[in-house]
C-alpha cells in the first residue's frame, strides 16, 4: 500500500508554539508511516536543520517575494504531489492554491484569534478542501471570513502534546506553589509588559516566590531593567529561548504558570505546563484559554489586564496547599487524557479521508491566476 504523502506548508519552524505543534505532528505523522515534507517559505527557524537530517525539506525563504515564488511553490507541490497539504499562517501556500493540481487535499489551520491570520486563512476559501481550529473560539470568529455555505468544512482539533515530554513518570509537584513561570513571546501580546507589576505585588505577598521568564521579543531588554530598578533582579531569572527539553525541564520545577496574554488560538504552553503538573494562571480568552483551563480545577482564568487579578490568583494558590497541589494532579491527568498527539494524529487522519466534496475548478494558469489573486489581495484588504 503506498504510504499516505503530506507537504507541511509553514513561514518557517522555530522555536514557540508554532514551531512546537509542527515537530509533534510531523514527528507523529511519520512515526505512523506518512511520508512527511515540510515547506518554509519566509525563514529557516530554529529547528530547520534537525529536521532535514531526518527527511524531505524544502526551503524558498531565499527566493524573492513574487508571482514567480508563488509559480515555484506550486510547482514543487505538483511535484510531490502529495494526499495533503497542511497550510500553517503560509500565505505563500494560500495564493499558490489555484496552481495546484485539484485532487490535492488542501487544509489551512488557523493558529490565532488575530483577523491577520484569519484573512490568510480565508484566500481561495471555495478552493480549501477543510480548516482546522484548535479552539471553538477560533472555529467560531474565522465563519465571518468565508461564506456561510463553507462554515461546514470547519473542524475544531485541539493541538496535541509530546506526552513523552511533558507527562514523565513521577513528576508530580508537591511543597508551596512559589516558582512562577511565564513562557511565551516577550510582547505585549503576550502580556509581558504586565509582569513587573505582578511580580512586584507577588514578591511582597509571597516573600520567598521567585519567578522564570522563558522567551525571547521586543520586551526583553526593558523587563531586565524594570525588575532591577525595582530591586527584584535576584528573584527573576530572564532565560530568554530554550529548546523544548530545558523548557519541559524547568516545567517540571516549576508550580505556577503566569500567562497574562492578549491573544491565544490554542495556548499550547497552558497544556504543556498542565501535563508536567503546573498549575496555570492565564487571561480568560472566550472560547479558548476556557476550553483548556478548568476554573478551580485545574487552574485559574483572570480578566485579561486585571493586575491585581493576577496578584490575587496567584496568592490564593500559594496559601492553600491541598487546593494547589489537587489542582496540579487535575491538570496531568486531565490534558494528558485531552491534548495527547495520538488523539490529535487520529483526528487528523479521520479529516484526511473525508470524501471530497469541493465543486472543484480545475488547476488556472497565469494569466488566469494574476486576475484572481488581485481580486484576493484585495478581499484580503477588506477583511
Amino acid at each position: 500500500m503506498k504510504s499516505q504523502k503530506i507537504i507541511i506548508a509553514s513561514t518557517e519552524i522555530g522555536a514557540g508554539g508554532l514551531g512546537s505543534y509542527l515537530m509533534n505532528l510531523i514527528g507523529g505523522l511519520r512515526s505512523r508511516g506518512r511520508d512527511v515534507h515540510l515547506l518554509v517559505t519566509n525563514a529557516h527557524g530554529n529547528y530547520f536543520d534537525e529536521a532535514s537530517r531526518s527527511f524531505s525539506c524544502h526551503d524558498l525563504s531565499a527566493v524573492p517575494l513574487s508571482p514567480k515564488k508563488v509559480l515555484k511553490a506550486a510547482d514543487l507541490a505538483n511535484s510531490i504531489m502529495p494526499d495533503v497539504i497542511l497550510m500553517n499562517n503560509c500565505a505563500l501556500m494560500q495564493y499558490a492554491i489555484p496552481l495546484i493540481d485539484p485532487r490535492i487535499k488542501t487544509i489551512s489551520v488557523l493558529h490565532s484569534d488575530d483577523s491577520r491570520f484569519y484573512a490568510i486563512g480565508a484566500l481561495f476559501s471555495g478552493r480549501l478542501f477543510r480548516w482546522i481550529a484548535p479552539t471553538a473560539g477560533v472555529a467560531a470568529r474565522f465563519h465571518k471570513f468565508v461564506n456561510q455555505r463553507l462554515h461546514s468544512r470547519i473542524r475544531v482539533i485541539p493541538h496535541g502534546i509530546d506526552r513523552s515530554r511533558f507527562f514523565p513518570k513521577g513528576a508530580e509537584n508537591d511543597g508551596s506553589a512559589r516558582k512562577i513561570l511565564f513562557v511565551g513571546f516577550l510582547g505585549e501580546s503576550k502580556g509581558a509588559n504586565l509582569l513587573p507589576d505582578i511580580f512586584q505585588a507577588v514578591a511582597v505577598a509571597i516573600p520567598d516566590s521567585f519567578l522564570t521568564i522563558i522567551g525571547d521579543g521586543p520586551l526583553k531588554a526593558h523587563l531586565d531593567s524594570e525588575f532591577r530598578m525595582r530591586g527584584l533582579q535576584k528573584r527573576v531569572l530572564i532565560q530568554g529561548a530554550t529548546s523544548p527539553d530545558e523548557t519541559a525541564k524547568i516545567m517540571r520545577a516549576s508550580h505556577i504558570l503566569l500567562l497574562p496574554t492578549n491573544l491565544e488560538g490554542f495556548g499550547l504552553v497552558i497544556v504543556e505546563a498542565m501535563m508536567c503538573g503546573v498549575v496555570p494562571v492565564v487571561s480568560r480568552l472566550l472560547g479558548i484559554t476556557d476550553q483548556l483551563v478548568q476554573q478551580g480545577e485545574t487552574g485559574l482564568l483572570v480578566t485579561p489586564l486585571d493586575i491585581d487579578g493576577f496578584v490575587e490568583a496567584v496568592k490564593r494558590i500559594h496559601g492553600n496547599t491541598e487546593h494547589y497541589q489537587a489542582m496540579s494532579l487535575n491538570a496531568r491527568r486531565i490534558s494528558a487524557d485531552t491534548f495527547s498527539a495520538d488523539r490529535m494524529l487520529d483526528r487528523y487522519e479521520s479529516l484526511f479521508a473525508e470524501p471530497e466534496d469541493r465543486q472543484t475548478k480545475g488547476k488556472l494558469g497565469m494569466p488566469r491566476w494574476y486576475c484572481e489573486a488581485a481580486v484576493q489581495f484585495l478581499l484580503k484588504r477588506i477583511r
